[in-house]
């Protein structure tokens, strides 16, 4: 299981490999929904990472970044370069 809290909100993946995230999404930190919060955590489809189970979380004050199990990295948010 990782954890990671950025500003307003937080992101965590279970030992399976989801990833869930709640809170503000003012700057697109939360890439599995348009609305401006998200009050309780919800399922990130995997669709969003190529499939892949997500191995660790990373959160800064409007950016969010997960590294899947088979070594990929994407990231969202104000002034993410890659996607």
């Amino acid at each position: 299981m990782a954890l990671a809290c950025g500003r307003a909100f937080t992101f965590f993946a279970t030992e399976h490999g989801d990833l869930y995230g709640c809170g503000l999404n003012d700057k697109q930190q939360l890439p599995h929904t348009v609305y401006k919060s998200a009050a309780l955590p919800s399922r990130v489809a995997r669709e969003h990472f190529g499939g892949e189970e997500v191995a660790m979380v990373a959160a800064s004050e409007f950016l969010g970044a997960v590294v899947t199990k088979e070594g990929s990295l994407f990231c969202w948010g104000r002034k993410c370069t890659w996607h």
